[in-house]
């Protein structure tokens, strides 16, 4: 496996960064072998299955919001599935939102920009 940067620079360059990628165990590490950049700058991270920021002063991410997954009905079951694929000891927030569904024009943009489903995991 050969370790790269991919797109860190950029993200450490940024006032605030949104990143989106899918959510696993396997992604979602407690320690990684190579930082490419600190992270200090990135106060908002979107995963496959929730939204996580920096709250206050704090360093590490809280879990502020979950993504719609019919699988997991009530909010509690949401947030038990985004803590079983996070590689940590998460931090929720008291107030997590349950974030609606797309919009039909949000899916379209979305299909536009990515046309064969690469960053979707179709």
């Amino acid at each position: 496996m050969v370790a790269a940067p991919g797109g860190a620079a950029d993200a450490y360059q940024a006032c605030e960064t949104l990143a989106v990628i899918n959510q696993s165990k396997t992604r979602f590490l407690d320690k990684v072998s190579y930082i490419t950049s600190n992270g200090t700058k990135i106060k908002t991270l979107v995963s496959s299955l929730g939204v996580f920021e920096k709250l206050g002063e704090d360093k590490e991410f809280s879990l502020t919001g979950c993504l719609p997954i019919q699988k997991f009905p009530s909010l509690d079951e949401k947030i038990r599935n985004v803590k079983d694929n996070c590689g940590w000891e998460l931090k929720v927030s008291p107030k997590v939102a349950e974030i609606a569904p797309p919009t039909w024009e949000e899916l379209m943009t979305l299909r536009i920009i990515d046309p064969d489903g690469i960053y979707r995991g179709e």
